[in-house]
């Protein structure tokens, strides 16, 4: 990816803390005189802990008019940062410009407490303060490093040892930040919020928030500000999101730096990012740190209470399997949550949250079907000589190729093998065994015979690193993006495991680098183009498949070290046809009455196989959307699809 050309500069140190490049010891010093009104609103917190989504609420509460116009106004105008120089016009210390602003005067900081303006310590005008899990602060200021162009970006290992280094964190030691401001929580002028608390109940934080303020909102104002302080309201709002306004130099976009201002905002992101040793430092830290003190925070989204619509009774084992399993995705897939047998009364039904939500693992979004332990478990697995591991994106040949590969190696009667079901023959390695055991398949296939078949939807550099310097092999089968789009918009249409959405909404969260399931399809199916030189690597095509499928078994065949006689290829190429795959509950797993509960829409898992499907469903702009980006993505890559 491009930067943006402009070098970081060195951070400031003021009164021994270490300080942003943006941060003004001018501004800073003059901060601590600073004459405090009694209206005056500071709104502060430790870096990437939910200060620009305080600054909306508190600015939308004490806000006239029309909130939807006030909402354009960028954040940084309404609610100045006070330890700065203006960066929307005068270049004068904040301090100094607010001197002569009007009340009432809201302002940001991350300053530590005891730099605070002397007359807001000792009572006057009034504090927020939002604090945040400690683990999440973390990644989101690794994530905001890669786009801020004055503060050097470092890896994340280096931002990690920093942020845990009392002299080198940026703003202070957040063990001494956060503790500060906690013990002045009764302070007349002061409210103190959790951001998690936030993401739990928004609105009540918007009325809480106007209620110390001194502010009467009616239940129509206070829905409007709330609708403005969404997530996903905010992103969308150059205003709030930074990475969307050219006017802020001090940040590159989205394209240039692959991660936006406004990125996620979830709790227990942390998980896909730290390794089990650092976990434990930050642990072990924390607790130390934090003995003697009543604040707690909560570190993974958990729900809080399972609304009952009344009893439900297990009365097969696919109803215990699904509760289980929305049980686990729930809670992040942690180790065992529930165990229920036949008969027995099921206490939790469904949340007002999707019942299965997706996950992410170093920067990448995996579908609510994947196994986060599984996902983990996959970087130490120890890899076979003879192991296969048969990978593509999402909709673009996987069962097909299974197929293939697995009657390949099929011993007996091809027939009688293709009754098997697939997910049998070939597991997929990011999930979980769902037809036995419940574990994770890298453990699962840990004590399985050789040779091992395996399926993943994993971008290359999330496989096994013993797959990735040559040991095992890898089938690759890659489909034109556009059929890709419509199959996959398809099977979310039809799978009650995560939610649908329109057509229009898949297709834009397709085209989202950060959105898209198992990653942004410019940046994968490339990485295993480049790769295709490997000797352990096949890279074939869907339309390729299409236009010649003997042609396609007899060459995997080979790549595999199997001499199969004409009689078996042309039993293999029969079952492996797509009327052959789709009349085949071991294929088309809507054919299978367990699977089909799991179904709505009068799913067909498959469809149709075309090549060229997309021209029914991409509106002419979609088509030309998808055309320059395919153009701008893979314009140094020499690999071309058909698209009809």
């Amino acid at each position: 990816m491009s930067l943006p050309s402009q070098e970081p500069s060195q951070p400031v140190y003021y009164k021994g803390v270490k300080f942003g490049a943006n941060h003004s010891p001018v501004a800073m010093e003059m901060a601590e005189s600073f004459k405090v009104r009694d209206d005056d609103v500071f709104i502060s917190a430790y870096l990437k802990s939910g200060t620009t989504w305080t600054q909306q609420i508190v600015s939308l509460v004490c806000a006239d008019g029309d909130i939807s116009e006030v909402c354009k106004i960028p954040i940084l105008q309404r609610t100045p940062w006070l330890e700065t120089v203006d960066k929307m016009g005068t270049s004068e210390p904040v301090p100094k410009l607010l001197e002569k602003a009007p009340s009432p005067r809201l302002m940001k900081t991350h300053l530590p407490y005891h730099m605070l303006p002397q007359q807001a310590k000792d009572g006057k005008g009034k504090i927020i303060y939002c604090a945040r899990n400690v683990k999440d602060v973390i990644v989101s200021w690794h994530n905001m490093r890669r786009m801020v162009i004055n503060i050097p970006c470092g890896t994340w290992e280096e931002n990690f040892k920093e942020f845990i280094t009392p002299k080198e964190a940026y703003n202070g030691f957040w063990w001494d930040v956060i503790p500060e401001y906690w013990r002045h929580k009764d302070d007349g002028n002061m409210l103190f919020i959790k951001f998690e608390d936030m993401k739990k109940d928004l609105r009540g934080h918007v009325v809480k928030i106007a209620n110390f303020l001194g502010k009467t909102l009616s239940d129509q104002r206070i829905d409007e500000v709330t609708a403005n302080c969404t997530f996903s309201a905010m992103k969308e709002n150059p205003a709030t999101n930074y990475s969307r306004n050219p006017a802020l130099p001090l940040f590159g976009t989205a394209e240039e730096c692959g991660v936006e201002f406004i990125r996620k905002g979830e709790v227990g992101d942390w998980k896909n990012w730290f390794s089990q040793e650092e976990n434990q430092t930050l642990e072990a830290i924390h607790k130390e740190k934090m003995a003697g003190l009543d604040l707690t925070f909560q570190f993974e989204y958990l729900p809080t209470q399972l609304r009952l619509t009344g009893p439900v009774i297990a009365t097969d084992s696919s109803v215990c399997d699904d509760v289980a399993q929305f049980a686990s995705n729930y809670i992040n897939n942690s180790t065992t949550v529930c165990q229920l047998e036949l008969g027995s009364e099921l206490t939790m039904s469904l949340p007002s949250i999707p019942i299965c939500p997706p996950f992410y693992f170093k920067g990448v979004r995996f579908m609510p079907l994947a196994d986060r332990r599984a996902v983990e478990q996959v970087e130490s697995f120890e890899v076979r000589d003879d192991d296969v591991f048969v990978s593509a994106y999402q909709k673009s040949g996987t069962t097909w190729t299974q197929q293939i590969v697995s009657l390949i190696f099929a011993e007996g009667d091809v027939s009688e093998v293709s009754k098997i079901p697939l997910m049998v023959r070939v597991p997929w390695l990011e999930s979980m065994d769902v037809m036995g055991t419940g574990k994770p398949f890298p453990e699962v296939l840990n004590s399985a015979p050789s040779p091992r078949l395996m399926k993943t939807h994993l971008p290359y550099y999330l496989l096994p690193p013993q797959a990735r310097e040559g040991k095992g092999k890898i089938i690759y089968c890659a489909r034109n993006v556009k059929d890709v789009i419509v199959s996959f918009h398809n099977m979310r249409a039809g799978g009650k495991d995560f939610p649908s959405g329109t057509f229009d909404e898949n297709f834009e969260e397709f085209i989202s680098p950060e959105q898209a399931y198992f990653g942004f399809w410019w940046d994968v199916v490339p990485e295993y183009w480049r790769h295709k030189d490997a000797g352990n690597m096949l890279f074939i095509k869907f339309e390729d498949m299409k236009q010649d499928l003997r042609g396609h078994v007899v060459k995997i065949a080979n790549f595999l070290g199997k001499t199969l006689s004409d009689q078996r290829i042309d039993e293999v190429v029969a079952n492996c046809t797509f009327s052959a795959m789709k009349e085949n509950p071991a294929t088309n797993f809507t054919k299978d009455p367990a699977f089909k509960r799991k179904t709505r829409n009068n799913f067909e898992f498959m469809r149709k196989g075309e090549v060229g499907d997309w021209k029914n469903w991409l509106t002419d702009q979609q088509s030309q959307t998808l055309d320059a980006i395919y153009r701008e993505k893979m314009k140094d890559v020499d690999l071309t699809f058909e698209f009809q």
